[in-house]
C-alpha cells in the first residue's frame, strides 16, 4: 500500500478486523514472516511500537478499490479473515 510505510509482511497479515474504512485507518497487530524454507509464519510485530494505527489518505477511499465493503462486511456478516 503507498502511502502508508507499513512493510510488505505487515500489510499481508491485515485482518478486516483491522481495517477501519470509515475511520481512514488501519491497525497494526499482525506480521508475516518467511521462516523455513519460505514458509509463512505469522506472527506480533518485532517491537511493541509497532504495533500501531496507520492513517489512510482519502484516495485510498475509492469503494472501487475495497470492492465495496466497509470494515469487512460481506452478506451483513462481520467477516474476520485476512484481508
Amino acid at each position: 500500500m503507498l502511502g502508508t510505510g507499513m512493510h510488505r509482511g505487515e500489510i499481508l497479515a491485515l485482518h478486516w478486523s483491522d481495517v477501519h474504512l470509515m475511520d481512514r485507518r488501519l491497525y497494526v497487530r499482525w506480521t508475516l514472516a518467511a521462516v523455513n524454507n519460505g514458509r509463512l509464519h505469522p506472527g506480533g510485530p518485532k517491537t511493541e511500537a509497532s504495533r500501531t494505527w496507520i492513517s489512510l489518505f482519502p484516495g485510498v477511499m475509492t469503494p472501487s478499490r475495497w470492492g465495496g465493503e466497509v470494515h469487512g462486511r460481506r452478506g451483513g456478516r462481520q467477516r474476520s479473515d485476512v484481508v
